[in-house]
């Protein structure tokens, strides 16, 4: 499963956390031990990275809102948690879930947790809605917050293992979410 390129490895809770704010945001990290065994593999092209993550500890990450990008996050193995306001959503295995752009949130990741995890810039989403709706959204789209329905989340899982293959498939990846999965009302 890309990405396949060089990891980051440290069992520094700081140097991870320090490291995964360049590629996603600045965040705060909490973890119950002195140390991680923390893997990074990350694949970057202009409008979407894709990242093979996993904390080898349980950790807590409190994010802010994202602004200009969306997360895709297919977990790979373990299991997470994700709390948005007053909603708290768990992600175990093959399963996949859209972190929005509007808003905070806090994720616990099991020790045994390991994500694929495609961040998608906003323009790029905004791109693919207007393709298909013939207009650009008037503001940010906001997905639903929930595991998404099995045939959907293989549709985008398909598309996100065979996105290492270049800039083409990002503009598939961003139709694919927006294809599976209406905005929230």
């Amino acid at each position: 499963a890309p990405p396949a390129a060089g990891a980051f490895r440290t069992r520094s809770v700081a140097a991870a956390r320090e490291h995964v704010a360049g590629v996603f945001a600045a965040h705060r990290l909490a973890c119950g031990t002195r140390e991680l065994a923390f893997v990074h593999h990350c694949l970057r092209r202009p409008r979407v990275s894709l990242s093979r993550l996993g904390y080898g500890a349980e950790v807590i990450v409190d994010a802010p809102a994202l602004e200009r990008f969306y997360l895709l996050q297919l977990t790979l193995a373990g299991s997470c948690e994700i709390e948005l306001g007053r909603r708290t959503l768990a992600v175990r295995a093959g399963e996949l879930l859209v972190i929005n752009p509007t808003r905070p949130y806090r994720k616990r990741w099991s020790a045994d947790c390991v994500q694929l995890i495609a961040r998608l810039d906003r323009d790029l989403v905004d791109e693919a809605w207007a393709a298909r709706s013939g207009a650009p959204p008037a503001h940010a789209l906001e997905f639903a917050f929930t595991n998404l329905p099995r045939a959907a989340a293989a549709r985008i899982a398909a598309v996100l293992h065979a996105a290492d293959r270049g800039a083409a498939a990002d503009c598939s990846l961003a139709d694919a979410l927006v294809a599976a999965l209406p905005p929230a009302e």
